[in-house]
């Protein structure tokens, strides 16, 4: 019997580099839909491009009505997992809740180092050696979420901002989408403690794949 595939729907604000290598990685995960905040963001044609029917909600009147609307095209597509790709907005703690442990983000830092923005900026002016990305579950605090993985770089002594930002990039590339797979798959399970604070679980296959890919998992469990 073949397994059920993960749908995922993935939200963004601007061109979507991330969303559009999540679509075109698509294994044991199904991407169904990209929603946006911005009806001018370039990823809306590059995933429509790709087959991915998308839908886009200006903040025509306030950002109460704007948000009120994508979640419910959210809910309408009843996706298994809500994958963030540069989404550049809060979402509210409701909907959060709504959907606990099923929103994930990816940040540009390895976090908790550098939540927010500018984390390739601070991170040259921390003078720091290392740097990378983060896959984490989504909770009512900004990029405060369980990390799942991490994917490191370092940095050179001539490094820019720009410099920076295409490495770390390389790496978000492919930390999101064995992130997906791997969940899909349930080798990385989503497990809530007693005390109500989330834990990854990955089997060994995941450890495996982490360590021959040179992931970090700060809060790994094994099976």
């Amino acid at each position: 019997m073949k397994s059920r595939v993960t749908k995922i729907v993935i939200l963004i604000s601007g061109r979507g580099s991330n969303m559009e290598n999540l679509i075109r990685q698509q294994d044991g995960y199904s991407v169904i839909g990209v929603i946006s905040n911005n009806t001018q963001a370039p990823g809306l044609k590059i995933a429509e491009d790709l087959g991915i029917p998308t839908f886009a909600f200006e903040k025509s009147t306030n950002l109460k009505d704007q948000k009120a609307e994508i979640y419910r095209k959210v809910r309408a597509l009843a996706p298994d997992l809500i994958a963030l790709a540069g989404f550049m907005q809060i979402i509210n703690p409701e909907f959060v809740e709504e959907y606990s442990q099923k929103i994930l983000n990816i940040h540009p830092s390895l976090l908790p180092k550098y939540p927010g923005l500018y984390p390739h900026k601070r991170a040259l002016e921390s003078d720091d050696k290392y740097h990378g990305c983060s896959v984490h579950l989504v909770d009512a605090g900004v990029d405060t979420g369980l990390v799942l993985a991490q994917a490191q770089v370092i940095l050179s002594p001539e490094e820019t901002e720009q410099s920076l930002t295409d490495k770390v990039l390389k790496r978000e590339h492919q930390l999101y989408p064995w992130i997906l797979k791997r969940i899909a798959s349930r080798d990385i399970k989503i497990l809530k403690t007693v005390s109500k604070k989330n834990q990854a679980e990955f089997s060994d296959l995941a450890y495996k794949e982490a360590g021959d890919l040179n992931f970090i998992l700060p809060n790994a469990r094994t099976k």
